[in-house]
């Protein structure tokens, strides 16, 4: 059995994840789960330093991705005395996790699951990845402000599968009375079919309409040309989510295209946090973080100092603050007055013409 000191002077944190350690060779997901956990411990070794006097207790339960042992930790006495439980990313068992939270007043935290909308129903749920409505909406927000008086070209391939978003904003485009036209790709985009589209003295933002690689290496070569060629007209481009595990590969092109996109999260290869806590991650654990996008060390380091930093100020969790991590940031408010909480911080990345990278966090 787990004693836990349930008072002020202990923050109790339960990580219920499928590490999976039942099996001889766990598979990637599992690994990742193990990532996020690792990196959830150097936050704990950061935040301790601010410790207040606090002691931060962390149990890890293996749910080996089944419900019936989620049920069974639940059953666990010792459960009662958490003040924070990370869930899986499986819906069935963010409710179960979710209700026995809110029936126990313990802050229950969804990290990984984008889809799954119990913060309606469960008033201790924490949503940390940003709900896609909440998404389109400071979106378009965005678009008002950042592109006032431009015009949208949308490259369209119709082998691709278009975005959810493309529908949504070109009901924006119509409301706002925004103008619009669409370029049909069916090889590749040439130059002078993009310039045609193209009226002298007027501001366009190019929109591809799907998120994939292919698009961008179908067209990038003539938007560069026109862009380059085309001095009467101020022309840029606004991507998707996705392209942010694109810039390795495209980040000259973006600059030069004078790019915006946005995201649930960023990171810069050049940041020099990120530079060090990968270096400190190597040291404690012998190891590189996997390629993942979010990167799971990072997602489970910026969770754990933000949750644990609330709970050093009070187990009231309905004192939350804005919070800009290493890659994820949070923002955290009420859908209504009886549901949990949503995260709708958005980051808008924009690679500009200078060739530098400016993000920033609405």
């Amino acid at each position: 059995s787990i004693h836990v000191f349930k008072d002020d002077n202990n923050i109790n944190v339960a990580l219920m994840l499928p590490f999976m350690l039942d099996k001889a060779n766990p598979p990637k997901q599992a690994r990742l789960y193990t990532e996020f956990y690792k990196g959830f411990l150097m936050a704990v070794d950061t935040v301790r330093v601010k410790n207040n006097g606090k002691n931060i207790n962390i149990y890890a339960f293996d749910t080996q991705d089944a419900s019936a042992r989620v049920d069974s930790i639940l059953k666990l006495p010792s459960m009662a005395g958490m003040d924070i439980i990370f869930t899986p990313d499986n819906s069935e068992q963010i409710e179960k996790i979710a209700r026995y939270g809110t029936e126990n007043k313990i802050a229950v935290v969804n990290s990984f699951s984008l889809k799954h909308d119990s913060y309606n129903d469960y008033s201790t749920l924490f949503q940390v990845n940003t709900p896609q409505s909440y998404m389109q909406a400071k979106l378009f927000d965005f678009f008002d402000e950042a592109f006032h008086g431009y015009e949208v070209v949308f490259l369209d391939m119709p082998a691709e599968e278009e975005k959810e978003m493309i529908g949504e904003l070109k009901a924006h485009l119509d409301v706002k009375n925004i103008p619009y036209s669409t370029i049909d790709i069916t090889t590749s985009l040439q130059a002078d079919t993009l310039s045609k589209e193209l009226k002298p003295g007027r501001r366009y933002v190019i929109v591809p309409t799907s998120s994939g690689r292919n698009i961008l290496i179908k067209s990038l070569d003539a938007i560069k040309s026109v862009k380059l060629d085309r001095y009467d007209v101020n022309l840029c481009m606004l991507g998707h989510p996705e392209w942010t595990t694109y810039t390795a590969e495209f980040g000259a092109d973006f600059n030069q295209v004078d790019t915006y996109f946005y995201s649930r999260f960023f990171t810069r290869h050049d940041d020099r946090g990120i530079h060090n806590f990968d270096e400190k991650y190597h040291s404690w654990y012998g190891e590189y973080m996997i390629y993942a996008a979010p990167k799971f060390g990072l997602l489970g380091y910026d969770t754990g100092c933000y949750f644990l930093s609330l709970f050093m100020q009070g187990k009231d969790y309905n004192n939350n603050f804005n919070y800009t991590g290493l890659q994820n940031s949070f923002d955290f408010d009420r859908t209504s007055n009886w549901s949990g909480f949503v995260n709708k911080s958005v980051y808008f990345i924009h690679f500009t013409v200078f060739n530098t990278i400016e993000t920033i966090v609405k």
